[in-house]
């Protein structure tokens, strides 16, 4: 069995993403926000940093994104997909949660199923 083929997403994040964004909030951030609209069948997403072995935001680790599709009532395991994030996500996430201010940008990510 083959395993399904990557996609490419193009993702926006608006002002509105920008102002119901929660800082510090991985399923809530502008980012998640925008993956969450621009993915068809996504009901949850995470940004989270791709290394979990300390919390040095500034190391330049870079963010990856997982998203959970809906499941048609199967496990939601089955249906996930990884996004890795481009450099410009990890700095505008950084200056969100610091409380710094943002514009909207749009990025493209790579899809890969799990």
């Amino acid at each position: 069995m083959t395993a399904p083929a990557a996609a490419t997403v193009t993702v926006a994040v608006t002002e509105k993403h920008i102002a119901d964004g929660v800082p510090g909030n991985c399923a809530a951030c502008p980012v998640a926000l925008a993956i969450l609209g621009a993915i068809p069948g996504a009901v949850k997403v995470q940004v989270l940093y791709a290394s979990t072995e300390d919390d040095d935001r500034e190391a330049g680790r870079p963010l990856e994104a997982t998203v959970w599709l809906d499941s048609a009532g199967l496990p939601r395991r089955q249906f996930r997909s990884r996004l890795a994030l481009p450099a410009q996500v990890r700095e505008f996430v950084t200056a969100f949660d610091g409380f710094e201010p943002v514009s909207p940008f749009t990025f493209e990510a790579e899809v890969v199923p799990l």
